[in-house]
């Protein structure tokens, strides 16, 4: 079965400042997948 989401070699910065530097994640049907880290930090901003 083929991965629901794939992500290849994510980076994304705000600010000029990285904050995902060259993530690689695949994601199955009925898998959940959680971004965590300190409050503030980016989370949740498109």
């Amino acid at each position: 079965m083929e991965p629901l989401v794939v992500v290849e070699d994510l980076v994304k910065s705000y600010d000029g400042q990285v904050v995902i530097d060259h993530v690689s994640l695949h994601a199955d049907r009925g898998e959940t997948l959680v971004v965590v880290g300190a409050s503030g930090a980016g989370q949740s901003r498109p």
